[in-house]
């Protein structure tokens, strides 16, 4: 699991707590995460093989297009890997949990649903209702 981040809208020098926070300074997103089961340098390769190109579904492209309106022409964007994991489900529920963590990302809805983390609530006073039921039908048969 990595995480791709624009140095213009987060300077390197920035301590943790303003990288975290910070990645919305321009009004739009600047941080992308992503997974691969293939080293960093292979994938971000690719990244910058994309924004070179001009291809406009590049997160790099897409946040140069909107947060720097093509200023200095190229992209500015630094890769770092955030966890190793050793299995494709580990690390694409990292990559999930990771999105919904980091709130506004560069990611598209269709790019991360595929992997999306449903939340389950537990309602306690139906739990114990059940529960109550259950035991109470064991031992109406128990004793009989």
């Amino acid at each position: 699991v990595y995480e791709s981040v624009c140095t213009r809208c987060n300077p390197p020098d920035e301590g943790k707590e303003d990288a975290k926070t910070g990645l919305l300074r321009s009004g739009e997103p600047s941080l992308y995460v992503g997974e691969s089961s293939r080293s960093l340098h292979e994938r971000a390769r690719e990244h910058w093989a994309d924004a070179d190109k001009g291809v406009d579904e590049c997160h790099m492209m897409e946040h140069e297009h909107a947060a720097h309106r093509g200023e200095d022409g190229s992209p500015a964007f630094r890769f770092k890997v955030v966890k190793g994991c050793r299995t494709a489900l580990e690390r694409q529920v990292r990559e999930a949990v990771r999105i919904q963590q980091r709130g506004s990302v560069l990611n598209k809805r269709g790019e991360f649903n595929r992997c999306k983390l449903t939340r389950m609530d537990v309602d306690v006073m139906w739990e114990q209702k059940c529960w109550d039921q259950a035991w109470a039908k064991r031992g109406d048969r128990g004793e009989g």
